[in-house]
This record gives structure tokens, sequence and C-alpha cells, in this order.
């Protein structure tokens, strides 16, 4: 008879299996940490980005801009960094909900289909926001390109 933690590498043994709550306890706050704060650390980065492209703008490009080609891309790279901010601040939204259903109903099946609905739209948040910062992104860094190289 095997016991739990038999098939992992002799000095990978946990010294109790199961984990005792406390142990679990720990495990989902760091994971919901960490989700936490890369939500948050894109929102920054976005936010930073575009905050600077408008700021330094005529900086970034070395003229005036007025005499800038592409501006479509400009303007559709903002557009994008923007719409990566309020993809992740409905991403953390949905999480703010996820663990308000789980509290009030985490057995029920009311709670269920609630969190079911809120996992969907959590994940065409998370993926709106990391696709939408690296179109804007993208879209920048071709606009800074064509400029400085024309």
């Amino acid at each position: 008879m095997t016991t739990p933690g038999d098939d992992m590498p002799p000095g990978e043994r946990r010294e109790k299996e199961p984990w005792t709550r406390e142990e679990g306890h720990r495990d989902i706050e760091f994971g919901n940490n960490y989700r936490i704060e890369y939500i948050k650390h894109l929102v920054s980065i976005s936010t930073g980005i575009f905050v600077f492209t408008v700021a330094f703008m005529k900086d970034m490009v070395g003229k005036p801009i007025a005499g800038v080609i592409g501006k479509p891309l400009l303007i559709a790279g903002w557009s994008s960094l923007v719409m990566s901010i309020i993809a992740g601040i409905f991403h953390l939204r949905c999480w703010g909900a996820y663990y308000i259903a789980w509290g009030l109903y985490w057995n029920q099946p009311k709670g269920k289909r609630q969190r079911a609905v809120l996992n969907s739209w959590r994940r065409i948040a998370e993926s709106t926001q990391i696709l939408a910062f690296l179109a804007g992104l993208i879209l920048l860094v071709v606009f800074a390109s064509m400029n400085l190289f024309a």
C-alpha cells in the first residue's frame, strides 16, 4: 500500500498528507494575491504607457503632432490601452462578485449558477485586458517607428 506523497521525489515529500486546513487557506490566499497583483500591474502598465504617450508625444516622435504620419495607429493604440484598463477594472470587479457569491451561497445552486456566469465574464475580461494591452503596445510601437524613421 502506498501513502500520499510516495510518487514524489524523496526530497520533496510533505511531512504530513493531506494538507491541513490552514495550509490550504494559505495556498488559496497566495493564488488570490498573485491573481489580483497581476491584474493590477497590467492596469498600471497600460495606464502608464497611455499617459506617457499622451504627455510626451512630441518628444517621442521628434516632431509636432501636426507633422506625424499614421495618426489612426496612434488613436487605435490609445483606444486599445484604454480598453485594456477598463477590462482590467471589470476583471477585478468580477473576482469581487465571485467571492461575494462564494461567501453568501457557497454550496447552494444559486451560488453555483452565479459563479458560472461570473467565470465566463471574468474570462472574457481577462482575455480582453491582455489582448487589448498587446494590441495597443504594438500599434504605438509601429506608430513611433513610422515617425522616427520617416
